[in-house]
C-alpha cells in the first residue's frame, strides 16, 4: 500500500458549494423597487408591480415572472395588457 500526502495551502480558494439554483429575488443587480431578497409573499402591491414589470423587461416567462411577483399567470397577464397599452 502506497500513502501520499497533499499539503493543502490554507490561501487557495475552496470552491463553493451550490444548494441549489438562486431564486429570483435573491439574485444580485436586482433594482431596489423590486424588494431585492424579499419573499414573494411579503411584498406590497407597489413591488409586485415593480417585479411583473422588471419581468417583462428581462422577456421571462409569465410562469416565472407569476413565481417572482407571487401572482398569478392571470395577474401576470393583465398587467402585460396594461403594459401594452401604455407602450
Amino acid at each position: 500500500m502506497v500513502t501520499a500526502r497533499v499539503d493543502v495551502d490554507e490561501h487557495q480558494e475552496q470552491p463553493e458549494r451550490s444548494t441549489g439554483p438562486v431564486k429570483d429575488w435573491e439574485r444580485p443587480g436586482l433594482p431596489a423597487d423590486c424588494a431585492p431578497g424579499r419573499a414573494p409573499e411579503l411584498l406590497t402591491d407597489t413591488q409586485v408591480n415593480a417585479r411583473i414589470d422588471y419581468g417583462f423587461t428581462q422577456e421571462w416567462t409569465q410562469r416565472r415572472i407569476g413565481e417572482f411577483a407571487g401572482r398569478s399567470a392571470t395577474v401576470v397577464n393583465r398587467r402585460k395588457k396594461e403594459w401594452e397599452r401604455v407602450a
